[in-house]
């Protein structure tokens, strides 16, 4: 009942993954920044019979977009144009996010990003088949994102949408799984930001009162990185959180929104 649905949010919402049919490899899609440590090509497909587009000199920056392969990269150059790049000739440090402006800019941005990526969700959800047979769906709200120290935090609240005369409501969450891929998106949209710990904190409403219903934190690593950001889910793995998992968006919230 809910695949096409399923299939429409993974596309819409979760632009910067990408869902492998090969059961060995993952292919994700997340932005982040590379530096090219020997002369090479950018190649338009992933051969190196391809036809050669342009001629990437030593030091030269690029976006990766897609770890595609064990041998190659998607990736952006000159803001707007794509092609293959071999990975060997690629550097991929950590360091490299520090020639990025930071400030309260650079936090704006996220925040603007957040706020959108969450407004589509919401839209989506309510256009969606499951809406309009129930009545009801669970949304969320952005409520912030602040830095202290070396801390990343976004909070945002759990909630449902709905429909007014609805009277009665099924708490067991056919979306659990895409509230987790949305959870995971805006983890790495926050690793743009340089810091040692990244927190989200999730609350729902209970007698009319905002309470906490998950705190999760993610400890940047570097090895760890380079793990999660090629296997789809990987990064629960290392994420702490003060819910069992297993548990996280089984249900739905009982709230709807004002």
């Amino acid at each position: 009942m809910f695949k096409s649905f399923y299939t429409l949010c993974l596309i819409t919402l979760f632009f910067n993954l990408s869902y492998a049919d090969n059961e060995t490899s993952s292919k994700k899609y997340v932005e982040f920044l590379g530096k090219v440590k020997r002369t090479t090509y950018v190649y338009k497909e992933p051969s190196l019979s391809s036809k050669k587009l342009r001629v990437l000199y030593e030091g030269f920056k690029i976006i990766i977009i897609q770890d595609y392969n064990n041998d190659w990269y998607l990736i952006k150059y000159n803001n707007v144009k794509t092609g293959y790049v071999l990975k060997k000739y690629v550097e991929i440090k950590n360091t490299l996010k520090k020639e990025v402006k930071r400030g309260p800019y650079q936090l704006k941005k996220i925040e603007i990003d957040l706020d959108s990526l969450i407004k589509r969700y919401n839209f989506y959800m309510k256009e969606s088949k499951y809406y309009l047979e129930t009545g009801y769906v669970p949304v969320f709200k952005f409520e912030s994102i602040t830095k202290k120290g070396d801390t990343l935090e976004v909070k945002l609240v759990y909630t449902l949408d709905v429909k007014d005369g609805v009277k009665k409501i099924d708490i067991n969450n056919p979306f659990q799984d895409v509230l987790k891929q949305l959870i995971e998106v805006i983890f790495f949209k926050m690793f743009v930001e340089e810091a040692k710990s990244y927190v989200i904190k999730i609350y729902e409403y209970k007698d009319n009162k905002k309470v906490e219903y998950v705190k999760l934190r993610y400890q940047y690593n570097d090895n760890k990185y380079f793990e999660i950001k090629n296997y789809d889910g990987k990064i629960w793995d290392y994420i702490e959180s003060t819910l069992d998992i297993n548990l996280l968006f089984k249900t739905l919230p009982l709230k709807g929104v004002k």
